[in-house]
This record gives structure tokens, sequence and C-alpha cells, in this order.
């Protein structure tokens, strides 16, 4: 079982020839429209806690923001919270909401921008958690964040970008800090203490990632492709090499460290190959 959007899939493409042979042998097909005003009716009411007739104002309006895209219905809703145009009322134990503010409020078409406006609401350390994330690819370890974490701290004391872009032929068996917190800056701009379990916490609440996995195996990916990519963007299109070369590299010296490098040698790759023009030494 797989998922796809159609408008992404070229039919030279690899996938779009896979689809085409899949088609061949009477693989089944469902096509997933967006939601229709019948379907966020009841998504709205269940939400709400409220009948569908009080709420079919809102329920029209956010079919018109959204055209019934289903990531970008849920998130316009969680928008309309954060901004005080969806509010519940303690004394009347119900849901009220400003239409007229929520009608003439304007809204990008995209949904990316919509996550991109919520990561930039987050603070600093969560924000910077997130981003860092996004470079990982669409699920990440806890460890991992730890690892680079730690690392960027070594790294960040004295460290230029050109002194990133050349790594010593022989690494140092330095310890790896495991403690869960960080006690200094960082090359990310983290704050001092940064906790990355309780920021990942706070991320999860927020919608924006999910947990897998528990205790020394956690795990967590995003809760949505278009998260992901709105976090990546954040970091300039210039620097992206740079930071993935050096993501690379602290992973390459933390698995020779603990004997993994077969456990993650894709992932070291992968971040290898996305910083390569910054490499110059043929050892490397």
């Amino acid at each position: 079982i797989g998922t796809y959007r159609e408008d992404e899939v070229s039919p030279d493409s690899l996938f779009g020839k896979m689809l085409s042979k899949q088609e061949a042998r009477d693989a089944s097909q469902v096509h997933v429209p967006p939601l229709d005003i019948n379907a966020i009716e009841k998504l709205v009411s269940y939400t709400l806690r409220m009948s569908r007739r009080l709420i079919r104002p809102l329920a029209d309006a956010v079919l018109s923001k959204t055209d019934g895209n289903t990531s970008f219905v849920v998130q316009f809703l969680v928008s309309l919270c954060d901004e005080g145009l969806l509010l519940y009322d303690d004394k009347r134990q119900s849901w009220s909401w400003d239409l007229d503010h929520i009608r003439t409020r304007e809204i990008s078409d995209d949904i990316v921008d919509l996550f991109t406006a919520k990561i930039k609401s987050l603070d600093a350390d969560a924000r910077g958690v997130l981003t860092m994330a996004a470079y990982l690819g669409s699920a990440f370890r806890e460890s991992t964040l730890q690892v680079f974490l730690s690392e960027s701290l070594a790294c960040s004391e004295g460290m230029s970008a050109s002194d990133i872009t050349t790594r010593p032929t022989t690494p140092t068996a330095e310890p790896v800090i495991s403690k869960r917190s960080v006690k200094r800056k960082n090359s990310l701009n983290l704050s001092v203490g940064v906790d990355v379990k309780g920021i990942a916490k706070k991320l999860e609440k927020n919608g924006l990632i999910m947990s897998e996995g528990v205790g020394s195996c956690s795990r967590y990916k995003f809760s949505h492709d278009q998260i992901q990519q709105a976090a990546y963007k954040l970091t300039p299109e210039v620097d992206r090499p740079l930071m993935h070369l050096h993501i690379g590299r602290m992973l390459l010296k933390d698995a020779e460290i603990h004997s993994k490098v077969d456990k993650d040698v894709f992932l070291i790759v992968d971040q290898s190959n996305r910083g390569k023009s910054l490499i110059h030494e043929a050892k490397e």
C-alpha cells in the first residue's frame, strides 16, 4: 500500500513507470479527492463537539480558505485557535469564533507557508531542533539528535566554515556527550541547557512530529512531509551543503568511536553526498 500526489509524479520517472506496470497487473487504485463540505462539517462538528447546524458557517469558511485539503483544514483550524479567532468559552462550555475576521483573513494557498509560519512561532530552541531533524530525513532517532548536538557543541568553539571543510585524516577518539542537556551554546545557536527530549515532546504536542518507540530507542517522524520541507527551507539554500557535510562528519566520527559504521552507513553517506562539493581531500 502506498500513497502519492498525482501532480508530483512524472510518467517518465522511476515511480511513474512502476505505476504503469502495476496498472497492467490490475492493481487497485483509490483516488482520494479533497474534502467536500459534508466531510468538513462532520470533521469540525466532531472536533468542536457541536452540532453541524451551529458550525455550518464556520465549515463554509474553512472550505473556502483550504479548498478541502485535509492537512490544510486541520492546520487552519489550529492556526485559528493560536490566533484567538477560535476560542473556547469556559462559562458557556462551547466554542465561539470571529467569522468576519476568519473570512477576511489572508492565507497562502500553499500549505508549506502555513507550516512555516507555525514553525517560526516556536521558540528558538524548538525551531533549531526541528530544523536539525529536517536535515536527517522524514524519520529520525533521538539518539542521533543528541550526537549531533553534542558534536556541534564541540565544533562550535572557534571553528569557522573553512575549518569544517577540512576534516582531519585521523579522527580523534573523543567521548561523545551523552547527557540529555547541552550545557553551552552550540553551532545551531541553541540555548544553554537545551533538553532535546523535552523539546521533542513539545513538538509532538504541537502536532509537528510523532513518536515511535520509547526510552533509548525513541524515534520520531514528521507528521507531514510538508512540515519537514518547511523546516528544511528555514536554512538558506547556500548554507545547506555545509550543514549536511557537518552532520555527515559528526555521525561518522561517532560511528567510528562506537563501531557502528555498518549500521549508520546509509545515513552518513547520504549526508556526505549532499555536501560533497565542499570536500577537497581525496582520502575523505
